[in-house]
């Protein structure tokens, strides 16, 4: 279809720049979803390990089990060449650890079991120097949490067996522990996103009794939890991701034993916007204690168990309907950016909060809530930022406008 381009500032300097990325100011609707497709195998079958997009185009899965070994490996996934390479492994066996990516791009494994018990052992990764460093150990050692970075860079571990309740948040600036507010239903084998809201979603889980479909809801600025709609179908250690507003949870099992069923294969996604449950394409398997991660416009969901552990990665793109944006522009100058990228808004009536995430979904920039009003300027420093793709979304009360912004070193 043809789309038109997005109009150009009224600044001779900057109309070069902008006809560059033109063509992603626009506002991006979900429409129809395609099949999954079964891309490169992994090396190694695991489940309970970890996978994380990173902005380099690159996933990295580490650590899990197959119930005779636990492992250290770490595999690197090319997503624009579909293959595997090795990477230095974690210092450590571990299996049913959290993790996450920190706003530093740096890849954050906290805690787990190895083969005597729960660890307080923790580490990040560098992808440019393919090495770990260990890090201060958690508090209290957990099994299957999961962790989540908030928009101020603090990593938050909630829950898993050990400490059903507990929020334990790392300060990667200092490295250093605090405790945070407890979880009202206590949880492990759940899944946790942070939303382009800022808000941080717990969903499902084992609370220590049963499976539930619980969805919490932690907002880091006010350190409070509120309560979201339930899922459908109730489940623990499956694939959990965001793309955009959405979360997605796929697969999982309804069973707190390890390699043991009923396993499932079924997509519900949760709007973050207006707290509303949907279904989605489901999985050509039925697979419980995988991951997925958000990489590239689509979602991987990588290894896990049906009574077998397993090597497996599949694909879901996502294919979206594009409308022209109307009577409001963003642009973004220069683009590409080294040092300092300026969002301009031309004919907007509104208030509008801005945003900045890297491609699989993680927000590593707030301008804060009404920071951007109709007509205006918004001046961004990216020297903390890394090299790499981004995504600038100016949110309204009613609408997402998303622009692809390149930064280069």
């Amino acid at each position: 279809m043809d789309v038109p381009l997005a109009k150009p500032l009224k600044t001779r300097k900057m109309k070069k720049s902008l006809l560059v990325t033109a063509l992603f100011n626009l506002v991006f609707c979900f429409s129809a979803f395609s099949q999954w497709n079964t891309m490169a195998s992994m090396l190694t079958g695991r489940g309970q390990h970890a996978a994380i997009a990173h902005p380099n185009g690159k996933v990295y899965v580490w650590g899990g089990y197959d119930l005779t070994n636990t492992f250290s490996s770490l595999e690197i996934y090319d997503q624009a060449s579909n293959s595997w390479s090795a990477g230095a492994p974690l210092p450590t066996v571990s299996r049913g650890f959290a993790s996450a990516l920190g706003l530093d791009s740096m890849i954050y494994s906290f805690s787990g079991v190895d083969l005597s018990g729960t660890i307080t052992s923790c580490y990040k990764y560098n992808v440019t120097t393919n090495s770990w460093t260990t890090l201060a150990p958690i508090p209290t050692p957990v099994w299957e949490s999961a962790a989540a970075t908030a928009p101020n860079g603090d990593i938050f571990v909630f829950g898993g067996e050990g400490g059903l309740t507990l929020t334990q948040i790392y300060h990667p600036s200092s490295d250093t522990w605090t405790a945070g507010t407890p979880i009202p239903v206590g949880v492990e084998m759940e899944g946790a996103v942070t939303a382009p809201n800022g808000k941080i979603y717990l969903v499902g889980g084992y609370d220590g009794g049963s499976v539930i479909g619980n969805v919490q809801i932690y907002d880091p600025a006010l350190t409070t939890w509120s309560a979201g709609a339930t899922m459908t179908t109730p489940r623990n250690q499956f694939a959990c991701t965001i793309h955009n507003t959405s979360i997605y949870t796929i697969g999982g099992k309804n069973s707190y034993s390890n390699n043991s069923g009923p396993f499932y294969n079924n997509v519900e996604i949760y709007n973050t916007t207006n707290g509303i449950w949907s279904t989605g394409t489901a999985l050509p398997v039925l697979i419980g204690e995988t991951k997925a991660c958000t990489i590239n416009g689509g979602i991987n969901v990588i290894g896990g168990t049906d009574n077998a552990y397993q090597n497996t990665n599949y694909r879901l793109d996502i294919n979206v309907g594009i409308q022209e944006i109307e009577n409001v522009n963003v642009n973004l100058f220069p683009n590409p950016a080294k040092d300092v990228v300026f969002i301009n808004l031309e004919g907007g009536n509104q208030n509008y909060d801005v945003n900045i995430y890297t491609l699989d979904g993680k927000m590593v920039y707030s301008a804060g809530e009404k920071a951007l009003t109709g007509s205006s300027s918004l001046q961004v420093d990216l020297g903390n930022f890394a090299e790499g793709v981004y995504v600038i979304s100016v949110i309204s009360n009613k609408q997402v406008y998303n622009s692809k912004l390149v930064i280069t070193k």
